[in-house]
């Protein structure tokens, strides 16, 4: 069963919204980060200053004496809207309980990078506070979207465009609302992570050492299934100690059909690849039938046998990416560089996802890339 928690937000005045909140921190360069702050000092990024080299207490510090942050007097569910072009998803910000017992309704489809999950383990143990929701998929329901619609009719609390996409809130805390929505979630018996398992994963291990009630719970962002966008990373994999490239296409050869191409081919089902190696493309269809889905056949068949890598969470050589135009991103990355192999592949779809979560089977890291990616310090959720 699941049950959603209320939580008091910190956030900044509505006039201010636009100017606080940044993109996910991967998605800047570093002159990106310092031209915001010097734009905007009192921004989110002002606060966790991610170009300096220093002890997450100092983000703690900047967070507590902020004289723009404001927390809720009530515990409160939040209503969020995305929209950008003609794309509308419109959820619930909540806390959810991410202990021990969560394991039985909160159900993820791929690992985590072991590294990555210690360190957001280590900042949360610090800064004590969620910046990014995690975000959270239940199947469609009509009743709880028809409250999620009712609450939203009202002005919202925040309205304001950002790169290009509306981002409205509205708070929900009346008592009444926050029951209702509470008894319809208890409904729902699993919520899928669509996006942030590593801040999940980190979640979980603080609420294991921590006494304080609200450390119990996540910020996470609840939407239909039928509002998620799902696309894929792209990988660049250092060989140079494993085998060079000739040596890797003659090994995909015996496996698939490989042929060269002028230039990059798009994945054009969950059999087909394409890959760059010694400056050229190549595309490789698989020619049997299987019931692996895209990212599964891509390491059980390509990068174990043949580059002999087991250990996807912990291996070092392994470089994820995400961007609409993978091959030039792969190209600037590994160009000139014979040990380096890009990949692309297929995206998995939701129901492939769906399937591997219900029966406990991880994917790989970064088998899925999924929207909308939300901006942080639109709400805080501290403790």
């Amino acid at each position: 069963m699941v049950h959603l928690h209320p939580f008091s937000a910190y956030h900044v005045a509505p006039n201010q919204a636009k100017e606080f909140v940044s993109l996910p921190i991967d998605l800047y360069n570093s002159s990106q980060i310092d031209n915001t702050i010097d734009t905007y000092p009192h921004s989110f990024l002002s606060i966790i200053q991610p170009n300096l080299k220093e002890d997450f207490k100092n983000i703690r510090k900047r967070f507590l004496t902020s004289p723009y942050l404001k927390q809720d007097l009530t515990p409160s569910f939040y209503v969020y809207e995305i929209v950008e072009n003609a794309t509308v998803c419109k959820g619930i910000i909540a806390g959810v309980s991410c202990n021990k017992d969560s394991k039985e309704f909160v159900l993820p489809h791929e690992n985590t990078l072991k590294k990555r999950e210690k360190l957001f383990e280590k900042y949360l143990k610090t800064v004590r506070f969620n910046a990014e929701p995690v975000l959270l998929a239940f199947e469609d329901s009509k009743s709880i979207e028809h409250l999620i619609d009712a609450y939203s009719k009202k002005t919202p609390f925040y309205d304001f465009t950002f790169y290009d996409q509306r981002h409205r809130l509205w708070k929900i805390s009346d008592t009444y609302q926050v029951t209702s929505l509470v008894a319809a979630f208890n409904k729902e018996s699993k919520l899928y992570i669509a996006d942030g398992h590593h801040r999940w994963a980190s979640s979980s291990r603080v609420s294991k050492s921590s006494s304080n009630q609200e450390a119990q719970y996540c910020m996470c962002f609840l939407l239909p299934t039928s509002s998620l966008q799902l696309d894929s990373f792209y990988r660049i994999i250092d060989i140079s100690d494993l085998l060079n490239g000739k040596e890797f296409l003659k090994r995909l050869s015996d496996s698939f059909a490989v042929y060269s191409t002028t230039s990059y081919q798009t994945p054009r089902n969950k059999n087909s690849f394409s890959f760059y190696v010694n400056g050229s493309w190549y595309a490789a269809d698989y020619p049997k039938n299987t019931s692996l889905n895209s990212v599964e056949l891509l390491h059980e068949k390509i990068i174990k046998p043949i580059l002999g890598i087991e250990d996807f969470r912990k291996n070092p050589c392994i470089e994820y990416g995400y961007s609409q135009r993978p091959n030039k991103e792969i190209e600037k990355k590994t160009k000139q560089e014979s040990d380096f192999l890009g990949i692309t592949h297929f995206p998995i779809n939701f129901d492939e996802i769906r399937s591997n979560a219900d029966q406990g089977i991880m994917l790989p890291p970064k088998s899925s890339f999924i929207q909308p990616k939300l901006p942080s310090g639109l709400l805080l959720h501290a403790w």
